[in-house]
């Protein structure tokens, strides 16, 4: 009996999957190539440096190798095919982030931010190999070994180069038809908030926590106030400027943050922190307001540029979503103040 079922294993491995095989390896190989490197980056090469994940030769060149694999295990037809150097890449990088979330080895939120570098790059990496594969056969094994083992010889180097720190401010601002002294109110201390006040938020649902609340020691300047997030994400703020009605400022410090599951752990380190924050009232002749809030932020990453864009796009859009908040709650309390 388990004769027959080795055999017929057998046969259907030679039948059924056989003609598989080569998607196998132009999709399957470049993902394990993948996962080995993030594995070596994050684990076992540099004992869970967190700057050498986050280097250029590991970012860059990783997916860079990951699409040249792509293509040099194509078919004859395929690896002609610039249509397809560009974008089967991405089919291998959509498995091996596949892999790094069954493995719960990313959260949701670094994929969303490492993909349209991985996109880019495999792509590039597709390329160079079509145009190697077309034009200079002889070389094609030569290259391919070099472009698989760049991150690991370009590493070592880079991780010995200083970082730079790049210090951004982020505004925003709402419209909110209410008086200044209702807004103070909402700004100054932020009571818990309900389900209800909570609206759809794409950063949310990638994995960053939602604001809960803010209290406020006391009135003034050095009074504190802990802005508290989902997760155990707590701040604690510490007022520098206080003009009623008008403006107030404060330092931020992130607590907690070794306790917290990454990315939420990195806030407040070497490579990311928040320093400051700011909401100025600014009345309108109608008897409204505009408030505008403004963050403080340093990045001190071998990408700052690129880790600049996002995170003054999620500082806007986590500031947008506080700012609707106060709005929402500082509208309610006019209207029923007037109806009383």
């Amino acid at each position: 009996m388990k004769k027959k079922f080795s055999e017929k294993l057998k046969l259907w491995l030679r039948s059924d999957l056989r003609p598989h095989y080569p998607s196998v390896m132009v999709v399957g190989l470049p993902a394990v190539y993948g996962l080995i490197s993030h594995l070596a980056f994050s684990d076992w090469l540099w004992n869970d440096d967190l700057f050498a994940i986050l280097t250029c030769s590991f970012l860059f060149l990783m997916p860079f190798g990951l699409g040249a694999l792509t293509v040099h295990f194509a078919n004859k037809e395929n690896q002609l095919s610039v249509s397809y150097a560009i974008m089967m890449p991405w089919v291998s990088c959509a498995v091996f982030v596949g892999l790094l979330v069954i493995l719960a080895l990313e959260a949701a939120i670094c994929i969303v931010l490492a993909s349209p570098v991985l996109l880019v790059m495999s792509s590039l990496g597709g390329l160079v190999m079509w145009s190697i594969k077309s034009r200079r056969k002889g070389l094609q094994n030569f290259a391919l070994i070099f472009i698989l083992g760049s991150p690991y010889m370009v590493t070592p180097f880079e991780v010995q180069v200083e970082t730079n720190t790049k210090t951004t401010i982020t505004h925003t601002q709402i419209h909110v038809a209410a008086d200044a002294a209702a807004v103070w109110e909402e700004i100054k201390t932020v009571p818990a908030i309900s389900e209800q006040e909570h609206s759809w938020n794409f950063f949310h649902t990638v994995g960053l926590p939602r604001p809960v609340s803010a209290e406020l020691s006391y009135d003034g300047i050095g009074g504190q106030r802990d802005a508290r997030f989902e997760d155990g994400l707590t701040f604690v703020e510490t007022i520098t400027a206080w003009d009623e009605h008008q403006k107030i400022s404060f330092t931020i410090e992130a607590t907690s943050q070794e306790l917290l599951p990454a990315p939420l752990s990195m806030i407040g380190s070497e490579q990311f922190d928040v320093l400051e924050g700011t909401y100025v009232i600014e009345p309108l002749e109608d008897g409204t307001v505009n408030l505008h809030l403004y963050s403080e932020h340093i990045l001190n990453t071998r990408f700052n540029e690129y880790g600049a864009v996002w995170t003054n796009l999620i500082m806007n859009d986590l500031q947008s979503y506080i700012l609707q908040i106060v709005k929402m709650r500082a509208e309610e309390s006019v209207i029923m103040k007037d109806e009383l």
